[in-house]
């Protein structure tokens, strides 16, 4: 583990050297499941939520009697933060979710990528009414996601890429949103596996970039091990 620490904390001072001072990228939020179990300092989980870790996967999966697994972090997140999450070893199979949701129960502000609305698109809510993107992707094992999102528009960026494969112009408030994946289906069962989430604070698409190289770097370091 503190082999892991030092190299997320290397990386990030190696890109806060080529960032300029008001746009250095910090990890405020990271995890790669290790371990057997998962980290409850991180997440918070419904009673009926099947969710395992095990060789640096986290698996959702739907079981009865609700058949939803949601997952929820402890931390929230604010406008301009920077969220990127990886699909772990095995295809997503139903109905699943993830990206940010509000933290608030009486409210349903949310910047996710679902396919519950016809295939795959970017889902926004403002708290009332949802905008949905064109059908644009459907997550493979290895495919990473990033989701940049500001006061008036949302950004779905996959594996990396130069320009978003989905944008959504919405109006997106000072809203606290918590990390939020989601599995849902009656048999057969929904399941889905993630390898690492990250969050950083984003001033520029530099800070994007490092992000992913944060991401990995890591992951490819924790996998030669």
């Amino acid at each position: 583990m503190r082999s892991r620490i030092f190299c997320v904390l290397t990386v990030v001072a190696l890109a806060s050297c080529w960032l300029s001072d008001s746009a250095q990228a910090t990890l405020i939020h990271y995890d790669d499941f290790d371990g057997t179990s998962l980290d409850l300092t991180k997440w918070s989980a419904s009673s009926s939520t099947s969710a395992t870790v095990s060789d640096g996967i986290l698996s959702l999966a739907s079981v009865a009697p609700t058949y939803a697994s949601e997952l929820h972090s402890t931390a929230v997140f604010t406008v301009g933060d920077v969220v990127e999450f990886k699909i772990g070893t095995t295809a997503f199979v139903g109905a699943n979710g993830f990206g940010l949701a509000e933290a608030s129960s009486s409210a349903n502000g949310a910047v996710m990528l679902r396919n519950d609305m016809g295939g795959w698109k970017l889902a926004t809510c403002d708290g009332t009414s949802w905008t949905k993107s064109a059908v644009v992707t459907t997550p493979a094992v290895g495919d990473v996601y990033t989701f940049v999102w500001s006061a008036d528009k949302a950004e779905l960026y996959k594996n990396g890429g130069a320009a978003p494969i989905a944008t959504n112009t919405t109006s997106l408030p000072s809203m606290e949103l918590q990390l939020y994946m989601l599995c849902y289906n009656q048999p057969p069962a929904s399941r889905a596996t993630y390898d690492y989430v990250a969050v950083v604070p984003e001033p520029s698409t530099l800070a994007l970039l490092a992000t992913g190289l944060i991401g990995l770097l890591c992951y490819a370091w924790r996998k030669r091990r």
